[in-house]
């Protein structure tokens, strides 16, 4: 690999990871839910998600699942990503992927007002149907997003990256992808590489 186009790949994913954080300082401390249903007030988080801060009834089956899907994904090793919220914690070199509104990882017992910040995203997204097939058509090429896959094989997709320098895992693409969608109001950008 050429050393101009690692460096492009990795400025790539530089960029994500300010948008992220931008992302993360909006939702911490508040009700990642709320939030996705398109609630005004979305703070403080709701005891249960989806359940107590639904807008209708349509959105109460929402509350239920989500669990089962966290317990699905298998996180890169090395404490690459946050068990309680996905998000990125690793260091390379001199960048840190962290948000700055996630606590320390040294010694931390969890993470904050970031906590399950990915899951409940993703499993929203996952769960509207316009969404999920906009997802898809953004994703089906670059990172092999299945178009119909069950709670195993999203699982299994969401834990994975589509490239080391470029990307972080799928679930947390999705989440930058559904930000510049629904809270920057702008296309997407990123065009992933494998």
């Amino acid at each position: 690999m050429n050393v101009a186009y690692a460096q492009s790949l990795k400025e790539m994913k530089n960029k994500k990871a300010i948008i992220l954080n931008e992302f993360c300082n909006k939702l911490n401390g508040n009700c990642k839910a709320c939030w996705v249903l398109g609630k005004e007030n979305v703070t403080p988080p709701c005891s249960k998600p989806f359940i107590d801060c639904r807008v209708d009834d349509q959105f109460s089956q929402l509350g239920f699942g989500w669990i089962g899907l966290r317990k699905l994904v298998d996180l890169p090793g090395n404490y690459q990503y946050c068990y309680h919220c996905w998000l990125p914690q690793s260091t390379k070199g001199k960048v840190t992927w962290l948000p700055e509104s996630h606590p320390p990882v040294e010694g931390f017992k969890d993470c904050g007002g970031l906590k399950d910040s990915v899951i409940l995203l993703v499993w929203f997204i996952r769960h509207n149907e316009a969404i999920w097939e906009e997802a898809v058509a953004q994703f089906y090429n670059t990172h092999n997003l299945p178009a119909n896959p069950d709670l195993q094989e999203y699982g299994a997709w969401l834990g994975k990256e589509a490239n080391l320098l470029s990307c972080f895992i799928n679930a947390v693409e999705l989440i930058i992808w559904y930000y510049y969608k629904v809270g920057i109001k702008q296309p997407y950008p990123f065009k992933a590489i494998r």
